[in-house]
């Protein structure tokens, strides 16, 4: 007989238990696993814990995170799918099946799950409704061919210090219209970042004592970064400057390809480079599609009024969108394909269809690896 608990908070004799249940449960060396399970299992207000048991012993566990997502400025309940893992003697009772049901009837009043599949679990994750949405973009650029000269330049590239937190944080927003798939940030998670990452570096982009926008490495490629938008021209050549004293070729971002900065370095010669995998990776399910459109609505509203277009009407895979009188409606089919309109939404599109891309384009979403989780 499997019995299940659903908590909020785990006590300490609860939480040491967990964390050697996952060092038992996860491959990998045991030592790493223990620092970072010991690292990344704290305590907090925004999770929720799903555990089983036979008799007294603990055979299964599943960390939910409660977290808030961006989507071109529209923010999205997201229900997060970490760390789940099932005692092999167990695997028979559908133990994992079980937990997911449970993670299902968790995201009810979300509008996403979202989570980061290790490939050892490619396509276990599909019958339950999940797609692999990320693109994992790239994009290269030689430093010479960022064709900028500043003369007496202002701009420095110094170290992040902690007292810089405030401010990360409000240019950490600038490009939430922009972009989609990072997750909102306080100040406790920048610190967490450099508490537990020492491999990822944090670079200030300064004027004097004023702060211009950051970026962060990761084995010196960038994975995030954040610019304010007139301060574009001098900070590209700073940035060509800071990687041509380390006599590097190419700067390689791995960032959202709509990131305002990479569109500014686009005029440059540069490659660009995605890769989509349906089947895994970074997955996402949406919750309730009809209440999932209803918020994109602003969005929708927005693209169509800033191109002028004041009616519209298109069918695609059972969804039918029309656009009248400054409103956007949507009728369903029964036969609506799921999967295909998921796609849609995050701008993987039939390449012919106009007016798909006008209402959508491609969102080129990423998931920083900071907010993986």
């Amino acid at each position: 007989m499997i019995n299940y608990v659903s908590v909020n908070k785990l006590s300490r004799s609860q939480l040491k238990q967990v964390i050697v249940f996952f060092i038992k449960n996860f491959h990998g060396n045991k030592k790493k696993l223990k620092k970072h399970f010991s690292e990344n299992l704290k305590n907090s207000e925004k999770q929720k814990w799903n555990l089983a048991f036979s008799k007294n012993t603990l055979c299964g566990a599943h960390l939910i995170k409660f977290k808030i997502m961006n989507f071109q400025g529209i923010k999205l309940k997201v229900c997060g799918n970490s760390y789940l893992a099932v005692d092999k003697r167990f695997q028979k009772f559908n133990v994992a099946k079980n937990l997911i049901i449970k993670l299902l009837k968790s995201s009810a009043k979300h509008d996403l799950i979202l989570g980061f599949a290790r490939k050892k679990m490619d396509r276990y994750w599909i019958p339950y409704g999940f797609l692999g949405i990320t693109d994992f973009g790239v994009f290269s650029i030689d430093p010479l061919k960022i064709n900028t000269n500043v003369l007496n330049s202002k701009v420095k590239i110094n170290d992040f210090k902690l007292y810089d937190i405030n401010n990360l944080k409000k240019i950490y927003k600038i490009n939430d219209p922009f972009i989609s798939g990072n997750l909102i940030r306080n100040n406790s998670d920048f610190k967490k970042y450099l508490i537990n990452k020492p491999m990822i570096k944090i670079k200030i982009f300064r004027i004097k004592n004023h702060i211009i926008g950051y970026m962060i490495l990761q084995n010196d490629e960038i994975i995030e970064i954040r610019i304010k938008p007139k301060h574009y021209f001098e900070c590209s050549y700073s940035l060509k400057k800071y990687f041509l004293r380390k006599s590097f070729e190419i700067i390689k971002f791995n960032t959202n390809l709509n990131d305002p900065f990479l569109l500014y370095l686009a005029r440059f010669s540069h490659e660009i480079s995605t890769r989509y995998f349906y089947e895994g990776g970074h997955i996402i399910r949406i919750v309730d599609l009809e209440k999932f459109l209803n918020k994109l609505k602003p969005v929708i509203k927005k693209k169509l009024t800033n191109l002028g277009i004041n009616k519209l009407s298109l069918n695609y895979e059972g969804l039918k969108i029309t656009y009248s009188n400054k409103k956007v409606a949507y009728k369903f089919s029964k036969k609506i394909n799921i999967n295909l309109v998921t796609k849609l939404i995050f701008g993987i599109l039939p390449n012919n269809n106009h007016k798909l891309r006008t209402l959508f384009g491609n969102t080129h979403i990423q998931f920083p690896i900071l907010d993986q989780f």
